[in-house]
């Protein structure tokens, strides 16, 4: 059971950590991008969205609560998380649902973007899970 705040409505930009690290490699070994500015980020997804694609994974639904945000903050709270850390991913979960077609265009508008600088598609979310898969058993 997955319990937490804008469930569908917050939303997070993705990257796969593998193509995070080829945009560092092409960064770090040609001149290509020098004094360029690279967001190495990928498309947003929602938390339920992450959840759906661990459920298929797994092969069952992965039950979800929406809680209120105060409610997540106590949630979390008592997982020990800090303070400062649940204030920004709270804010940040619910500015990025209130302006959802911002940050995609954003994320989508972002140049030169991963896929350019890495010469190759994107890795997805699905993608991850599937490798990662054994950390949700």
């Amino acid at each position: 059971m997955v319990r937490e705040a804008f469930l569908g409505e917050g939303h997070h930009p993705f990257i796969h950590e593998e193509d995070l690290a080829a945009v560092a490699a092409v960064a770090l070994t040609c001149d290509d991008h020098a004094g360029t500015v690279m967001e190495a980020v990928g498309p947003p997804l929602s938390t339920r969205a992450r959840i759906r694609s661990i459920g298929a994974a797994l092969g069952r639904d992965i039950g979800t609560v929406d809680l209120a945000p105060d409610g997540c903050r106590a949630l979390w709270r008592d997982l020990g998380r800090p303070e400062g850390a649940i204030d920004v991913t709270l804010f940040a979960l619910e500015v990025h649902g209130a302006r959802y077609a911002e940050l995609l265009r954003w994320t989508l508008g972002q140049r030169p973007s991963v896929q350019e600088v890495i010469g190759r598609p994107l890795r997805t979310y699905d993608e991850w899970v599937r490798e990662n898969i054994d950390a949700f058993h």
